[in-house]
């Protein structure tokens, strides 16, 4: 309707001049011809007369009106275009890259990679709390904070399903609206290794890489693939838009508010993939690619600016190049080149950043140069200077016409952390303002790898600057406080704030500055920057070397290697509590190894060495009667020599070699000297005394393999090697003839000869010793086949035998499972029964008449080829499986009662059987994936009741059977519980 009377209007006024008509020339008698009546004509634009002359109405003599059309055609456009620009300044999606951290007002959130994320309160920056933790498993590697919701992206994420695990990369949603009980409420999965992402507006895309394999069902090779899967975080609970995925591995990305370009290399040339994400709900389009000589090694040598994407990269060849690309990016996100800048010679390229029009690069040759590329044609990027430096720089921070560079100095010829200024305001007539070094000994920083680890605090002229440094056995990690003044064209390094361990981040925090590591956030005053002091610090992870359980309290040795750890005491329903939580804590030696538990007591075992470099065990008790107020008890010291010669398959299952605990207040200490095994039996049944009760030596034969403790009596194990005559096997790494492979020519390929093992033989021997209220009871030595495993409850003996066998004349183990009666006073063992188990087994563990091991199985066809031109040619695969096997030891012939796929694209480890209540458990570790916890109470139908993801390997489980509460840990990962499916509970 609106055309139509337009129209009307433009077609009167044109009429109107043809004909001379004049509206001026005194007063109208009637209505005009060209305009129509009625209520149409009054809406098109009849006013009152009381309007003036804008109005129009009949009788009208006066008239006020628009300038002629074509005059307003160039304004009209130019305001509308003015409109849309700063409609879309206000609405242009932003583009936001993510971090480890995050910090908001009174709260700062961190990401933790093995505590997963925290959330804590900074209100008080010199009070640090901790409000809440979110376990993560999987690789945590960054996060986003936006309104209620923090986006955490994850690498390596572990699921496991029965028969079938698998690792991937994962999106979670957790909903931070209550800081004090944050909770996961949205996962989404990727497929592949997270490589990176960027946040564009409501939108996080997310790359990820599955790497090139072998697939071991087709035997076809599977090519590397990259995805990219957009999310929308618009609403409340986040959605998958669109996924894209394409050949190759991308290792970085640059985005805009309109397009992802994804760089691949693969030598000699980097591939530019573009991506159209333009549209604000997150529909990806795909675009072009082009190919640019040399690799790019960072996300500063992409950058997008007005339609043109420059890239800079480099090529080692020929004294090294670095090339400069300027690419068209059309609407539909293809890409063309625009021009090209070709720099030889000029050594390996470390820094690139762009601002506006100008990149600048710092690289190493001879001399070390920063140069100042001009950009402002495309057509023809131009170097417009270059400054020698002392030294390089692999960062850098453009202030307008200033450049802050962080590098190594080598004006005396050692390498040294430091910083320098330079003024490009002339950028044909760079030059250096002003330089610091931050350490005069032999430092390096984690900002080179991350530079976000860096901080410039342009109000404050700050700059902070993490590093670590060394001289001799001594290690410095601190925060570097450096004064800059642009203006003035200054630097000045000031004081230093220590931390314990590598950097991750360092920031302003009110007044303080904060700074982080994997374990300890740190706040210090620099109000004096030449002497900043710790104002407060907040554990952030701790490495968890050993745990247990005495009723009511949990029992954590906490502390790393090169400082003496704690003993700290938790209420037995908080296992992995925070410091803030725990009881009390007592300050052990730097050398402690592992605690036990002995009635109220926690028996801690050091192995140190004293100044005439012996071995010294010694074992030291501190009562837990109240857990509060821990009490120090007796110690007990012993000289001992070696570590018991071996660790091998059973050192989960024997401690640590020389100390096994034989009963609550018995303990084994072995002294493995040049004329025989000395073992001593400690006993704290007086707390505030213990003392050795009784001393055995047995004569030195052959090497000692290990000792455990069965039903109270010490079996200890050694192997006398029988010498052989037999000349050891010359190595061959390929066969002397070709051999013909399907599809390849016989001149092209030899098959590669696995390594010979030397076909040695010996003798295994057991020996008992039973502890008495008189002493100690040895038996002699008892000829058994193979490794000593365990005592049945109607005393056979089950051992792992080991012999060599011949398969196309290669010698290699072949392994059994045997039974056998045995006589120890007589000193002889019978052999019963064998059952063929796997080569691959090397522990079982016996319980309540059931033999319990695992098997890995992964076996090829085919030989594997060296071709004289090209690539290997793959081997085809057979489904490779890890199995759990039940055997039946009660009966007089072993009978295997059942073998479980545990899976088929992995393995783990069996860690423990335990009994209980009625019921049989079987604990499993899956790899760095987490626990499955298998119940075996019916041998022939084990399944599985419990899958605990974790970002671990996990080596050693206990089991509180009054809660029915399995507890594992792994170190810096702390302590896991595990709530056991048990029919009975006490």
């Amino acid at each position: 309707m609106m055309t139509t009377r337009f129209g009307r209007w433009a077609l009167a006024s044109i009429l109107a001049s043809a004909l001379g008509v004049s509206a001026c020339g005194g007063e109208s008698t009637g209505t005009p011809e060209f305009f129509p009546v009625g209520d149409e004509a009054k809406a098109d634009g009849f006013g009152r007369r009381e309007d003036g002359p804008k109005a129009r109405y009949v009788g009208q003599s006066e008239f006020v009106s628009a300038a002629p059309f074509y005059r307003i055609w160039g304004p009209w456009i130019r305001a509308a275009a003015e409109r849309e620009e700063a409609d879309k300044a206000t609405t242009e999606r932003q583009v936001v890259e993510s971090d480890v951290y995050r910090h908001d007002g009174n709260y700062l959130y961190v990401l933790n990679a093995y505590r997963g994320l925290q959330i804590i309160d900074v209100s008080s920056p010199d009070r640090p709390t901790r409000l809440s933790r979110v376990d993560i498993f999987g690789r945590p590697v960054e996060m986003y904070v936006k309104g209620n919701r923090a986006y955490v992206l994850i690498s390596e994420y572990f699921t496991y399903e029965q028969e079938r695990a698998l690792r991937k990369s994962r999106l979670l949603t957790v909903d931070i609206s209550s800081r004090t009980r944050p909770r996961i409420i949205g996962a989404l999965d990727a497929s592949g290794d997270f490589r990176d992402s960027r946040m564009v507006g409501d939108v996080i895309y997310v790359v990820s890489t599955e790497y090139g394999r072998l697939d071991p069902q087709s035997g076809k090779e599977i090519p590397e693939t990259t995805h990219v899967l957009s999310v929308n975080v618009s609403t409340s609970r986040p959605y998958e838009v669109q996924r894209v995925s394409f050949q190759g591995t991308s290792y970085q990305i640059h985005a805009s508010s309109d397009y992802l370009f994804l760089a691949q290399y693969g030598y000699p040339n980097t591939k530019i993939v573009a991506l159209g994400i333009s549209d604000p709900r997150g529909r990806i389009v795909r675009g072009g690619e082009f190919e640019v000589p040399g690799y790019l090694q960072d996300r500063f040598q992409m950058n997008y600016a007005r339609g043109i994407l420059r890239v800079v990269t480099h090529h080692w060849e020929n004294s090294g190049t670095i090339f400069v690309k300027t690419l068209g990016v059309s609407r539909a996100a293809n890409l063309r080149e625009v021009g090209s800048l070709e720099l030889p010679g000029v050594g390996q390229l470390l820094a690139t950043k762009f601002d506006g029009n100008k990149a600048y690069l710092v690289h190493i040759v001879r001399i070390d140069p920063l140069d100042v590329i001009d950009l402002s044609d495309p057509a023809k990027p131009t170097r417009l200077s270059s400054l020698e430096i002392p030294g390089w720089l692999e960062h850098l921070e453009i202030r307008q016409d200033r450049v802050l560079g962080i590098g190594v100095d080598n004006t005396s010829g050692q390498n040294k952390l430091a910083v320098a200024l330079y003024d490009v305001a002339d950028p044909t007539n760079t030059r250096e303002l002003a330089r610091a070094v931050i350490d005069q000994q032999w430092a390096w920083t984690p900002g080179f790898g991350d530079d976000r680890a860096f901080r410039m605090l342009d109000e404050q002229g700050l700059l902070l600057v993490p590093f670590s440094a060394w001289s001799g056995s001594d290690s410095l990690q601190a925060v570097q406080l450096v004064d800059f003044d642009l203006a003035a064209g200054t630097l000045a390094t000031r004081g230093r704030i220590e931390q314990a361990g590598t950097v991750q981040r360092a920031f302003p925090l009110a007044s303080r500055v904060g700074a982080f590591t994997e374990l300890e956030l740190r706040v210090a005053n620099i109000d004096n920057r030449d002497a900043p002091y710790l104002t407060a610090s907040l554990e952030l992870a701790r490495n968890v070397r050993s745990f247990l359980v005495l009723s009511p309290a949990a029992l954590q040795l906490v502390g790393n290697w090169n400082e003496y750890p704690e003993l700290r005491a938790f209420p037995v329903g908080k296992p992995d509590g925070e410091k803030t939580e725990m009881l009390s804590s007592v300050t052990l030696p730097k050398e402690t190894e592992k605690i036990y538990a002995s009635g109220n007591l926690a028996v801690a075992m050091t192995r140190a060495w004293n100044d005439q470099g012996k071995q010294v065990i010694t074992l030291v008790a501190h009562d837990f009667s109240r857990p509060s107020a821990p009490k120090a008890r007796g110690k007990i010291s012993l000289e001992v020599e070696g570590y018991g010669g071996y660790v091998g398959p059973w050192y989960r299952r024997a401690g640590l070699a020389n100390v096994v605990q034989l009963r609550p207040e018995l303990f084994a200490v072995a002294n493995v000297t040049g004329e025989g095994q000395v073992f001593h039996i400690v006993s704290f049944a007086r707390p505030d005394e213990p003392r050795v009760v009784f001393q055995r030596t047995l004569a030195r034969k052959g090497q000692f393999i290990d000792m455990r403790e069965l039903r109270g009596a010490l079996y200890v194990t050694h192997f006398e090697e029988i010498p052989s005559d037999e000349p050891k096997p010359e190595p061959d790494p390929l066969l002397p003839e070709p051999v013909a492979i399907e599809g390849t020519p016989v001149a092209e390929a030899r098959m590669i000869r696995p390594p010979v093992p030397t076909a040695s033989w010996g003798k295994y021997f057991v020996t008992r010793l039973t502890i008495t209220s008189r002493g100690i009871v040895a038996s002699p030595p008892v000829n058994i086949p193979g490794r000593f495993v365990d005592v049945d409850s109607r005393g056979n003996l089950i051992t792992l035998d080991q012999r060599w066998a011949k398969d196309d004349g290669e010698p290699h183990q072949h392994k059994h499972l045997t039974k056998l009666r045995v006589s120890f006073p007589g000193g002889r063992a019978i052999l019963r029964d064998l059952l063929n188990v796997s080569d691959g087994v090397q522990d079982v563990i016996v319980r309540d008449g059931s033999a319990f091991f695992t098997s890995y199985e992964s076996s090829w066809t085919g030989p594997v080829v060296l071709p004289s031109e090209g690539d290997a040619l793959p081997p085809q695969p057979e489904e490779a499986k890890w199995e759990l096997h039940v055997v039946d030891v009660t009966r007089a012939r072993l009978r295997e009662a059942s073998h479980t796929v545990l899976q088929r694209d992995g393995a783990g480890a069996l860690l423990d059987v335990r009994s209980f209540a009625g019921q049989r458990f079987a604990f499993l570790t899956l790899g760095m994936g987490g626990l499955a916890v298998y119940d075996v109470t019916d041998s022939e139908e084990p399944s599985m009741v419990a899958s605990i993801p974790a970002s671990a390997w996990y080596s050693e489980v206990l089991v509180d059977e009054r809660s029915a509460v399995a507890y594992t840990w792994s170190g810096l990962y702390g302590v896991r519980s595990i709530e056991l499916p048990v029919w009975f509970r006490f």
